[in-house]
């Protein structure tokens, strides 16, 4: 595997049609405890979190809650800085609902608006996909920088939640924009604002609720032919990477660790599938990486950790790694496109699938485990 060839690099693939990407999902309802933990863990600043605790609230058994259903006396007081959207299958994406506040913030009146129509042809794919993702079901933050009109700049949080569908398979998603300058007059200074890409941002799933099946136990030498194909898997990984090791001048140790970092980095998109799969065409962009401390990274790969910072502050020069005030990020532009090479993530796939084809042909029926 060449790392440093960047002409095979993953590219953003152009849109074919501007229609909407939104299928509708089927399954069992959605599982309120494990969507509590993945919210706590993201740390919401306390409005944000106030907010999602009333779109909590408003839940009915597994069922995402309805406008209807929501404490009318605890959501009124942050109303004013709410702004709801519908989604459908269309590309269009109407203004319902535009907090009693946001006109003068944002200097412009959108109810009844094509949120969408004002969103650049270039931005148009990403901000389509990204209210899809949320209204297939996940909450999405993110961290925006803006200009004021009274000089200098804000930096503010949203959070974004979804309704239940309606009966036509529309949902109204729901973001609420954490505002409070220090100066309570300051406005941004106009609409594009908050149209162009945040400063950072972050998917948040919204727990599916599983029925799992009982299944048979597996016998012993299942157990010993998945094993043993696993750590061949492993060794020819181990193996791939290897061969970029002098191109790329990173030791296997800084490779380890910059991939480390790079899947913490996406994680919260990888723990969705349909955003997963809605995401899977494209390298994320810088703004959709969430960072990572060089004290996880040294937890989750129990390497030493005054050896992860040596070698971090290494990958950091050398432009590998960026540092945010979130934590580390992998650079969707490093020198080596480590993540970014479609011939590596072919090799890789090439090695998963025959591990799974080599398991089949002796006899070996996955998904046995209990």
């Amino acid at each position: 595997m060449n790392v440093q060839n960047g002409k095979s690099a993953l590219r953003r693939p152009r849109c074919a049609t501007s229609g909407s990407g939104r299928k509708k999902r089927s399954g069992a309802g959605y599982d309120a405890q494990l969507t509590k933990a993945a919210i706590a863990a993201a740390k919401l600043p306390p409005r944000c979190q106030q907010f999602v605790d009333i779109w909590l609230s408003g839940w009915e058994g597994d069922q995402l809650p309805s406008q209807k259903s929501l404490p009318t006396s605890r959501f009124k007081k942050m109303a004013a800085l709410t702004m709801n959207a519908a989604v459908g299958s269309d590309p269009t994406r109407k203004v319902t609902h535009f907090g009693a506040d946001l006109p003068r913030i944002m200097r412009a009146k959108l109810l009844g608006v094509d949120w969408m129509a004002l969103v650049s042809k270039s931005d148009r794919q990403e901000k389509l996909r990204r209210s899809d993702s949320i209204a297939d079901g996940t909450i999405f933050r993110t961290v925006r920088n803006v200009d004021l009109t009274t000089g200098g700049k804000h930096v503010f949080e949203t959070v974004t939640v979804p309704y239940r569908p309606d009966s036509q398979g529309t949902v109204e998603v729901a973001t609420f924009f954490d505002w409070n300058p220090p100066n309570k007059k300051a406005t941004m200074t106009g609409l594009n604002e908050i149209l162009r890409a945040p400063e950072r941002a972050e998917f948040i799933a919204i727990a599916r609720r599983r029925n799992p099946h009982p299944r048979d136990r597996m016998p012993p030498e299942h157990i010993k032919i998945i094993s043993r194909a696993a750590v061949r898997m492993v060794l020819s990984f181990t193996a791939d990477m290897l061969k970029g090791v002098p191109s790329s001048r990173l030791d296997p140790l800084d490779y380890l660790i910059a991939l480390a970092i790079g899947g913490a980095n996406v994680a919260h998109i990888e723990d969705d599938t349909a955003v997963s799969r809605r995401y899977a065409s494209d390298i994320e962009p810088a703004w959709m990486r969430r960072g990572i401390s060089r004290a996880a990274i040294a937890r989750a790969t129990r390497i030493p950790l005054e050896t992860v910072r040596r070698r971090v502050n290494k990958l950091i020069q050398s432009k590998v790694l960026i540092e945010r005030r979130d934590g580390l990020i992998l650079s969707p532009s490093d020198p080596f496109n480590l993540t970014a090479r479609v011939d590596a993530m072919e090799s890789t796939a090439s090695l998963v699938e025959n591990m799974f084809v080599e398991i089949q042909e002796k006899g070996v029926r996955l998904g046995t485990l209990p």
